[in-house]
C-alpha cells in the first residue's frame, strides 16, 4: 500500500507534538509494509539537515492566506498523489483534500488535533464572514472526504457543533501518537535525586496568555509559606510574555522560587521532565489532549493538569487535576501533591500504568486498518 502524509513542516526541535505524531506514524505504517512519502508544504520551516527514514517531498506556499493555502495544497496533492493509494491530511487542509477528492482524486483520511483559527472570541466583520463561509464548507465540501480521526471525543464534537455532518462509521477517535525510544535514548530512566527538598515542579512551553503560565505563577503565590520554602519552579519556553511572567513574579514575590530559563532544547526538556518531581499544564484547549502530558506519563513524572477535557480524558486516573483557568483550583491541587509523597508515588505509579494503554503500537494496527479501508475505496465511490 502507498500512503502519502502531508503536513506543514517536519521540525523536532522548535514544533509542537504533530510533529512526532506524524513521524511515528510514519514508522508505524513502514513497519507495517507500506510504501510511505510525506509531502510538506511549508518546507522552508524544515529542520535543516533533516535526518528520517522515510522520503519528504517539499513543497512551499508562498502566500499563507486560506484560499490561496487551500487551493496551493489542491495543486500538490494532484502533482504528488498519483501513485498513492490513500492520502493521509492535517484538518487545516480539508478544503483542499475535500475538493481534491470531488475531483475524482485519491481517497483521503483527515486527522484533527487542534482547534480552528476561526473558533477565536472576537466580532470582527472579517472573522463573522470567514466563520459563515466555513461553516458552510464544513456542510457542503469537506463531507467529500472519506474517514475522519480526532484526538477527542470532545473536539469530534466541536466540529460537529460547527457544522460537520458525516455517518459515524466515518470517524475515528485517536489520541496523538507518541514514540518515547529517542527521549529514553536521553533519559534512561527518571532521576532519584529528585526525591529530596526542595522539589521540582516543572512547566514548559511557548509563552503566550493562552498557554496560562501566569496562572501557575500566582497559584505559587497563594501557597502556604512552609509549602513555598520547599519548591523551585522551571517555566521553560520563550515568547512574548516571558517579560511579563518574570514580571509578575516579582510582583508576587515569589522570584526566587521560579526561574524562567527561556527557550530549551528537546534534549533538556526530556532530562528536566525526568528530574521533576510534578509537571504542571497550566492551561489547555479543554477539547485537546496533550503529547507533553504524554512524555511525563511515559517517564511516571506525576502531573497536574486542568480538569473535564481532553488531557483528563486521555489520562484517565493518572494525573491530578484542577478547574480550569482558577488559580485558587490550581494553587489547592499543587499544595496537596507537594505535600504527600504517597500521592505523589501513586501518581507516578498510575502514569506508568496509563502509559501501556496509550502506548502507540496499540493505535497502530488501527490506524493502518482504517488507511487500508480506505484506500479500497474506488475513485468512483465518494463518500
Amino acid at each position: 500500500m502507498h500512503i502519502l502524509f502531508v503536513t506543514t513542516k517536519i521540525d523536532f526541535q522548535r514544533a509542537g507534538g504533530s510533529v512526532p505524531d506524524l513521524d511515528c506514524k510514519v514508522r508505524d505504517m513502514q513497519l507495517r509494509g507500506a510504501d510511505v512519502r510525506v509531502l510538506t508544504v511549508f518546507s522552508e520551516l524544515n529542520q535543516s539537515p533533516l535526518d528520517v527514514p522515510y522520503s519528504v517531498e517539499e513543497e512551499r506556499v508562498t502566500n499563507k492566506s486560506l484560499p490561496w493555502s487551500q487551493w496551493r495544497v489542491f495543486c500538490f496533492l494532484r502533482a504528488h498523489a498519483r501513485d498513492a493509494d490513500v492520502v493521509h491530511v492535517e484538518g487545516q487542509f480539508a478544503y483542499a483534500a475535500a475538493a481534491y477528492r470531488l475531483q475524482g482524486g485519491k481517497p483521503v483520511v483527515a486527522f484533527y488535533n487542534r482547534e480552528m483559527l476561526v473558533w477565536e472570541k472576537n466580532n470582527s466583520l472579517r472573522r463573522i464572514t470567514r466563520s459563515f463561509l466555513e461553516k458552510f464548507f464544513y456542510r457542503v465540501l469537506v463531507p467529500c472526504i472519506d474517514h475522519f480521526i480526532f484526538t477527542t471525543p470532545f473536539l469530534y464534537e466541536e466540529y460537529r457543533r460547527f457544522g460537520l455532518r458525516v455517518p459515524k462509521e466515518r470517524v475515528s477517535i485517536m489520541v496523538d501518537f507518541f514514540d518515547p525510544s529517542a527521549m529514553r535514548a536521553v533519559v534512561k530512566e527518571r532521576s532519584e535525586s529528585a526525591l529530596g527538598w526542595p522539589l521540582l515542579v516543572f512547566a514548559s512551553g511557548r509563552m503566550i496568555e493562552q498557554k496560562g503560565f501566569h496562572l501557575l505563577v500566582e497559584a505559587v503565590s497563594l501557597l502556604p509559606d512552609d509549602i513555598r520554602s520547599h519548591i523551585h519552579v522551571t517555566i521553560g519556553g520563550d515568547g512574548p510574555e516571558r517579560q511579563r511572567l518574570i514580571e509578575l513574579g516579582s510582583h508576587k514575590n515569589v522570584s526566587h522560587q521560579i526561574s524562567f530559563p527561556g527557550w530549551i532544547s528537546k534534549e533538556d526538556f526530556w532530562k528536566t521532565l525526568a528530574r521533576a518531581d510534578i509537571f504542571v499544564l497550566p492551561r489547555w484547549r479543554i477539547e485537546q489532549p496533550s503529547v507533553v502530558v504524554m512524555e511525563a506519563l511515559s517517564l511516571g513524572t506525576p502531573c497536574i493538569v486542568p480538569a473535564a477535557g481532553g488531557v483528563e480524558w486521555m489520562a484517565a486516573d493518572a494525573v491530578a487535576t484542577f478547574t480550569d483557568s482558577d488559580v485558587t483550583s490550581l494553587s489547592h491541587t499543587l499544595e496537596s501533591v507537594v505535600r504527600s509523597k504517597d500521592k505523589r508515588t501513586e501518581l507516578s505509579r498510575k502514569a506508568l500504568k496509563r502509559w501501556e494503554v496509550l502506548d502507540h503500537h496499540h493505535r497502530a494496527d488501527e490506524l493502518w486498518n482504517i488507511l487500508k479501508n480506505t484506500a479500497h475505496r474506488s475513485r468512483s465511490e465518494k463518500p
